[in-house]
């Protein structure tokens, strides 16, 4: 019975109705050339762990996966093996409102999926509404497999147990906001990607990889332009502490500091590097009692901070949709330098 349930889990994360529009799933899925996605990843969402975290009963569940999803050979990751259906017209049709569940359901979603079993009425997703401390609202949005089961639900006004609840469509909830039309992100996996959408999408991915070349080969040059300092503090520190003290030594253009480390590069505008060295080698920070170490970067140390910043440009071009919009990256001044303590990962539920 778990491994149903685990099945059925890990095929709505990667189904044509989830997959497009889960922002973290579909990057994690379109980083890998193959679009495997390691099961790790997978034990990271919420619904799944709440099933289990044993491997086995997961690699053994996604063997049970008839047309959806393969294992690679050691059995650690997943991937589709079928392409992407255009989002059919009729899902608003098929999904519905609840209201009026009690409250004191424990597992909402299993609860609703056995209500909806009693009926033979099977759902493709629900989503139960929850409070800010996560206790059950008693309400949720339920996309059904035809119309015609939400037809039924709604004409009979079929009882949750002996309890009257409130059912509508969907389209009919007050102050629902109807998304825009979704527009997948480039897909770097042809296989998906329907076969008479394939000359679009390829034109579209040619046309992105010059882009994102013509980006790298400019943030390149900025950095080959710029002076770098290597730097080690005696103790940890606030990345916002560590940014602040270099900005105030010289034109800071980018930071790379994990928050609370002891080691880190940075570069400058092109400058005396000799003495902007000297103004940061062997002093303490303000209002500390942290001393910094610095040093002119070698080639390796220069290296390593060029992928980095690479790096990092690049995720911010994906969060922004593609491009590096200073208009969806907000800063407080014009010349505040770039950068940021740590990685954020979006976790799907």
């Amino acid at each position: 019975m778990t491994e149903a349930k685990v099945l059925k889990q890990i095929e709505y994360y990667f189904s044509d109705s989830n997959l497009p529009k889960d922002k973290f799933l579909w990057e994690t899925v379109n980083s890998d050339p193959q679009g495997w996605v390691d099961i790790n990843v997978l034990l990271k969402f919420n619904r799944l762990k709440s099933l289990t975290k044993d491997h086995e009963v997961i690699k053994n569940a996604i063997k049970k996966s008839a047309e959806l999803l393969e294992l690679n050979e050691d059995g650690t990751k997943v991937r589709r093996k079928t392409q992407i259906k255009p989002k059919s017209d009729d899902v608003i049709e098929r999904s519905i409102y609840v209201q009026g569940i009690p409250t004191s359901v424990e597992k909402p979603v299993e609860a609703i999926e056995e209500y909806l079993a009693t009926y033979e009425i099977e759902a493709i997703h629900i989503n139960a509404f929850r409070n800010k401390d996560r206790s059950f609202k008693g309400e949720a949005f339920i996309e059904l497999k035809t119309k015609e089961d939400a037809e039924k639900i709604l004409s009979k006004k079929l009882p949750f147990k002996e309890t009257e609840i409130n059912i509508m469509k969907k389209s009919e909830f007050p102050g629902l906001k109807q998304k825009k039309k979704l527009t997948r992100q480039l897909s770097y996996l042809p296989s998906l990607v329907p076969d008479d959408e394939k000359e679009d999408w390829e034109a579209i991915e040619k046309k992105n990889k010059e882009q994102e070349q013509e980006l790298i080969e400019s943030d390149t040059k900025k950095f080959n332009e710029s002076t770098v300092i290597s730097f080690k503090l005696s103790t940890p520190a606030a990345f916002n502490v560590v940014k602040n003290f270099l900005a105030s030594k010289g034109k800071l253009t980018w930071v790379n500091y994990i928050h609370d480390s002891t080691t880190g590069g940075a570069f400058f505008e092109k400058t005396d590097v000799e003495a902007l060295n000297e103004k940061i080698n062997n002093q303490k920070i303000d209002d500390t009692e942290i001393e910094i170490t610095s040093n002119i970067a070698n080639d390796d140390e220069k290296k390593a901070l060029l992928d980095a910043y690479l790096e990092f440009r690049q995720k911010m071009r994906k969060r922004n949709g593609g491009k590096f919009n200073k208009r969806n990256n907000k800063r407080k001044a014009e010349n505040s330098p770039e950068g940021e303590p740590e990685a954020k990962q979006e976790k799907s539920e």
